[in-house]
């Protein structure tokens, strides 16, 4: 009898690192796109016990980017910028000047007039009301910069294949 209580408790307690790990490995690939994509029915050879859950393991929430016509919105230009580094949507809006904030807002801006058919105020008006100006400053930026380092054509072209 302690055998079979022995066995069921080892086969529950795998089915539920299973299911963290799962858990786990789709909350690693929603916040940071390996480029490799997980047949639906994968499971792991192994289960390696990281933590041992006492409960079900929260569910988890899928961000899903809006695309109208083909073409992807302001706002999920946005989710993707500041996911690529690391910005929340207020500090992308804000007026700071400092280049860690400045420059993933320009490249926003830029990806908003290459990929969306909205004009240079209506891009200003999104991103908390500034200037058309400065969205045209901020696309001439990225394209200058684009041709002159390297990093900023590469970090560019990678947020155009993540729209």
């Amino acid at each position: 009898m302690s055998t079979e209580l022995d066995e069921r408790y080892e086969a529950n307690q795998t089915n539920r690192i299973t299911k963290a790990t799962n858990a786990l490995l789709g909350r690693l690939h929603e916040h940071h796109d390996f480029g490799v994509i997980a047949p639906k029915d994968w499971k792991p050879k192994r289960a390696i016990p990281i933590v041992a859950y006492e409960e079900e393991p929260e569910s988890i929430e899928v961000c899903v980017l809006p695309i109208v016509g083909g073409k992807p919105t302001v706002d999920a230009i946005k989710r993707v910028v500041c996911r690529q580094y690391g910005l929340t949507h207020n500090e992308i809006i804000s007026t700071r000047r400092d280049r860690k904030v400045a420059r993933p807002r320009q490249i926003a801006m830029y990806l908003c007039k290459e990929k969306t058919s909205l004009s240079f105020p209506e891009i200003g008006r999104r991103f908390g009301g500034k200037d058309h100006t400065t969205v045209i400053h901020a696309t001439r930026t990225v394209k200058i910069l684009a041709r002159k380092d390297w990093l900023v054509a590469y970090d560019v072209a990678q947020l155009e294949a993540q729209l």
